[in-house]
């Protein structure tokens, strides 16, 4: 009899236990579909803004430097027109030049992450031969010797979500800007692509991690009192293979390059701890 108890017991448990991790699932998808359906709804509210900055962009992104220093280069620019060695191409292809900017590395074992290219112009092929030449069609900076030639990357798609089903703990790496201080709006660089499941349209939040001393490791469980101190949120609208760019969507507290972002739901997402 004491044997039959004790199985039943163990059986609750763990009907128990299964019944919570359905609970947690049913809401997870919930609310996922509620943060997809109010990105439908109020477009504008969301990611007008970011889609906006996104479009600004202009192609800018991030490759590895032997991709960059393997791609067409210009030689020089006259009214106009550059002149670009080793590309091979039908007339007519649109390209995008591309300049070299800052290194990215990973900050726990400084792995290399790749280079942000910056977008200079767009051109077209008007004549073919090494030295092939393209007609400028627009840019916002003067073309430099050495600058690359790509193609352009497809349009933005968004759909909006609230990263709940994978465990995401990643940083910010750099702005766009190249400056450490990060402000509303500014395009930020997270070790964080497509790898590890990153798409445009994820929101998370921004949050820095506590330092704890060495003895709450050694004696005490830190699972339970673990927290972290909420400093806004940001949205993903261009991801690579290890990277992503992020626009920063509102700032509680100050924003530092190496603070983290993390998949916790929303609604603890948006509590202000400390």
């Amino acid at each position: 009899a004491y044997s039959n108890t004790k199985l039943f017991s163990c059986h609750q448990c763990v009907t128990s236990s299964r019944l919570n991790d359905i609970r947690v699932k049913a809401l997870q998808k919930l609310v996922s579909f509620f943060g997809f359906i109010i990105g439908l709804i109020f477009p504008a509210i969301i990611y007008a803004i970011p889609v906006t900055l996104a479009n600004n962009l202009q192609q800018t992104r991030v490759l590895m430097l032997s991709t960059f220093l393997r791609a067409p280069y210009i030689v020089t620019e006259h009214q106009k027109k550059v002149y670009v060695r080793g590309l091979h191409a039908p007339l007519g292809t649109h390209f995008v030049v591309l300049r070299r900017g800052s290194s990215l590395t990973e900050p726990h074992n400084n792995a290399d992450l790749g280079i942000i290219a910056y977008y200079v112009a767009t051109a077209k092929l008007i004549q073919t031969g090494d030295p092939a030449i393209l007609q400028v069609a627009k840019g916002n900076r003067i073309i430099h010797q050495g600058d690359r030639l790509f193609l352009p990357m497809k349009q933005l798609r968004y759909v909006i979500s609230y990263n709940m089903t994978n465990k995401v703990n990643a940083q910010i790496i750099a702005t766009l800007r190249g400056t450490n201080k990060i402000g509303l709006h500014d395009i930020v660089v997270l070790n964080y692509g497509k790898s590890s499941g990153a798409l445009p349209g994820q929101i998370f939040p921004i949050v820095r991690m506590p330092v704890l001393p060495l003895e709450r490791f050694i004696h005490h469980s830190t699972h339970s009192s673990f927290t972290y101190v909420k400093l806004g949120s940001l949205m993903l609208i261009q991801s690579f293979t290890h990277t992503s760019f992020a626009v920063i969507l509102n700032i509680k507290k100050p924003i530092n390059i190496l603070d983290h972002i993390v998949s916790l739901p929303f609604w603890k997402a948006y509590v202000h701890r400390h």
